[in-house]
């Protein structure tokens, strides 16, 4: 968002531009006040104001082209769509005029549609545009793509979607599988994604009581502080395997300070957090360690089937020999050698079968070991081994557990791999915990009044 200042460093209203579409202009807005613009987060916003069917006695040139649909450019800032424009009058102004409520242009995307958002989907996949969500929805709506966090490349989720307006889709299903926020430019037509650990990058501006800060008030919200969540996939997916055993998270750092509990609590937490996070490295370590091995197994069997099947191929031959002679083939036959060579690729095959199966026993009893491996570190963080029962009993007043984070986009099936399976679980445990990073901290709203413009944000 843009603004301007005057030569004594006043903020001055940006001008309105009014547009039956965006190469259509109609002209300037003269006359427009009680201009409120109100934002929520990366959400929709709103852009109201009042305009007067007279100024100082003079009809207003294009009061009457100010109605639903026309198109507004407030010069700097963004393109808006009209809602509505009320006409209305009243003795405390004894003049008519509009009360006009309007969208940014995004707010199209809401009328707009996909359908069969069904299977594996990437956010933006080049390689295959049909199995690309950013691809489908550009071609829908005719909005082009901009940029795309790099981290947001690799990833896949699984959708079951029959219809669905675009702006809900993006902002609501996609972005909190994803862990990501769509920003759109209205005056390039592009939606823009970024990880939510890219938002404080993205603002350069300074609202301060030297520039055009009137008036701020923060006000707490109703949400309760949240310092505990159950995590669940699709079919009741769990994140056990790759969070030390546990179905859930928890987050109490918040409170663990001297104005809320006592010292003791306190230094138990820190240590108990210093540890948790150097074991996690090392669980993740295993954990990447299992993944390998798992995938090396999956080649192994693989590699057995594949035997098998060559095998099966041979009998077979073998077997039709059989049958057409009623005995074993004899060297006077003509397909004498042909079963002999399936003789010999028969007992090749079997002893490749049994030097394979050792090696998958094998793998397997690595794989176990490493499993084994992670038992041992979750038992060692253990809180037991940190707290004493009265700093147990202390902490768990500080437990608030809200409703389970629950994402179906995050699917394990039985075609799924072993190491597949424990990358989906740990991609759902990382968006739960960006979710309550978030929820275990007050919320506010901070409602900020700058002149004749004003602007309300969602801080978390």
């Amino acid at each position: 968002m843009g603004f301007s200042f005057d030569n004594n460093g006043n903020l001055k209203q940006s001008k309105m531009f009014l547009y039956s579409s965006k190469t259509k202009p109609i002209g300037i807005l003269s006359g427009a006040c009680n201009v409120k613009l109100e934002q929520n987060f990366h959400k929709l916003f709103e852009l109201n104001f009042k305009i007067y069917k007279n100024i100082n006695n003079e009809e207003n040139e294009f009061y009457e082209s100010v109605i639903k649909n026309k198109l507004i450019e407030v010069q700097g800032i963004n393109w808006f769509q009209i809602l509505s424009a009320v006409e209305k009058y009243d003795d405390n102004s004894k003049e008519t005029y509009k009360e006009v409520k309007c969208c940014p242009l995004e707010n199209m995307l809401i009328y707009r549609k996909v359908d069969d958002i069904v299977g594996v989907f990437g956010l933006y996949d080049v390689t295959d545009t049909s199995k690309s969500l950013l691809h489908i929805i550009s071609a829908e709506c005719g909005w082009s793509i901009g940029h795309v966090s790099n981290e947001l490349l690799t990833k896949y989720r699984t959708f079951d979607i029959n219809s669905m307006e675009i702006y809900n889709l993006l902002t609501t299903k996609i972005s909190d599988s994803f862990g990501c926020v769509f920003q759109f430019d209205s005056y390039t037509k592009t939606i823009n994604v970024y990880l939510l650990s890219e938002l404080e990058e993205m603002t350069d501006i300074i609202i301060s009581k030297k520039n055009i800060l009137k008036e701020y008030i923060k006000d707490d919200s109703d949400s309760p502080i949240i310092t505990k969540m159950r995590v669940r996939g699709a079919d009741d997916l769990d994140i056990r395997s790759v969070n030390f055993g546990r179905n859930y998270l928890v987050n109490l750092d918040y409170y663990m300070t001297e104005d809320w509990c006592s010292q003791g609590l306190v230094d138990a937490y820190n240590t108990y957090k210093t540890d948790y996070n150097n074991i996690r490295t090392s669980f993740n370590t295993s954990l990447t360690t299992l993944k390998t091995k798992n995938a090396e197994l999956t080649i192994l069997k693989a590699e057995l089937r594949d035997l098998e099947s060559l095998k099966s191929a041979q009998e077979n031959v073998m077997g039709v020999s059989v049958q057409n002679h009623g005995r074993v083939p004899i060297p006077s036959d003509s397909d004498y050698t042909i079963y002999q060579n399936a003789v010999t690729l028969v007992n090749g095959y079997v002893a490749q079968i049994v030097t394979k199966k050792n090696q998958i026993t094998s793998k397997q009893n690595e794989i176990n070991s490493v499993q084994l491996t992670l038992y041992s570190i979750s038992d060692s963080i253990d809180e037991n081994n940190y707290f004493t029962p009265e700093q147990i009993t202390e902490m768990n007043g500080f437990i608030v557990e809200g409703d389970d984070y629950e994402d179906s986009t995050f699917v394990v099936t039985s075609e799924t791999s072993e190491e597949e399976a424990l990358e989906i679980k740990t991609e759902l445990m990382q968006n739960a915990y960006e979710d309550l990073f978030i929820k275990s901290r007050p919320q506010y709203t901070l409602k900020l009044q700058v002149y004749t413009l004003y602007r309300m944000i969602k801080m978390n």
